[in-house]
């Protein structure tokens, strides 16, 4: 077997990538474009910054299902909150009211 494959049971840590940055792989023997049989994903509850990909070597009647002959722990990192639209809309009313009270004071 070549040096480049891991034996079973291996972990590998890739280390961190940053905001667009690719990470190509390869699963000899297997595509998972032609047949998505062969994989799962799932997000976790308690870890919604994790994506986990299980991928199932064998689609035959005599496969195991279990999805973990290789699997993939991909941290997402910190999510940014986002204001909802109606607190912008809210900030923008606050603004627009503050302005027009200004407004008022100084023409009297």
């Amino acid at each position: 077997m070549p040096s480049q494959y891991l034996q079973v049971g291996t972990t590998a840590v890739l280390g961190d990538f940053a905001k667009g940055d690719t990470l190509d792989f390869t699963l000899s023997g297997l595509s998972l474009s032609q047949d998505s049989e062969h994989f799962k994903a799932y997000t976790l509850k308690g870890f919604e910054d994790w994506v986990i990909v299980g991928v199932e070597d064998d689609s035959t009647k005599w496969s195991d299902w279990d999805y973990n002959d290789t699997v993939f722990a991909i941290k997402l990192g910190d999510t940014a909150d986002i204001p909802e639209p109606s607190t912008i809309i809210g900030l923008l009313g606050v603004g627009a009211a503050g302005l027009f009270i200004r407004r008022k004071s100084l023409t009297k």
